[in-house]
C-alpha cells in the first residue's frame, strides 16, 4: 500500500477562479448532437515576480458549426504554486507547470460547462476526458504546418 504523504504532488493548487463567462444558447441547443460542437482551448502562463507562484489562465470556446445554437467563451484561472521547488530542476518545475497545470484545471472546465449548460434549459454539454500531454505535443506541430 502506498503511502499518501509519498505520493503527494509537489504542485499544490492555491485557487481556481472563473474569470469570465460569455453565454448564448437558442432552442435549437436542445437538440444538438455532439459532433455538432466544435471546443476551443488555449491557456497563458503567468509567473510571479519572485518565481514561487504561477497564474495560469484558460480560455475555452465550445460552439456549434454554424455558431447559431451554442456559444460558450469560458476564462478561467487557475493559481498554482510548489510545495518543495528546491527538490526540482528547472526542467521538472516546467513540465509540471507546462502540462500538469492544464490537467488539474480541465476537470474544473468540463464541470462548469456541463452545469451551465445542464441549469439553462438546454441539453447539458458533457465535454469528454481530453489527453492533455497529447494535445500539448500536437499543438507546436499544428503551427509548424501553417
Amino acid at each position: 500500500m502506498i503511502n499518501a504523504g509519498q505520493a503527494t504532488s509537489t504542485l499544490a493548487l492555491y485557487d481556481i477562479l472563473v474569470d469570465s463567462v460569455e453565454f448564448k444558447m437558442n432552442e435549437g441547443c436542445k437538440y444538438l448532437d455532439e459532433e455538432n460542437l466544435r471546443l476551443g482551448f488555449d491557456s497563458k502562463t503567468y509567473e510571479s515576480e519572485d518565481g514561487t507562484s504561477y497564474k495560469i489562465t484558460t480560455t475555452t470556446v465550445v460552439n456549434d458549426k454554424e455558431n447559431r445554437d451554442i456559444n460558450i467563451k469560458l476564462v478561467m484561472s487557475g493559481y498554482f504554486g510548489f510545495r518543495d521547488e528546491g527538490e526540482l530542476s528547472e526542467e521538472q518545475r516546467d513540465h509540471f507547470i507546462e502540462k500538469n497545470t492544464l490537467a488539474i484545471i480541465f476537470p474544473y472546465i468540463r464541470s462548469y460547462i456541463t452545469n451551465l449548460t445542464a441549469q439553462s434549459g438546454g441539453k447539458p454539454i458533457i465535454i469528454p476526458p481530453i489527453n492533455i500531454n497529447m494535445l500539448l505535443e500536437d499543438a507546436p506541430e499544428e503551427e509548424e504546418d501553417q
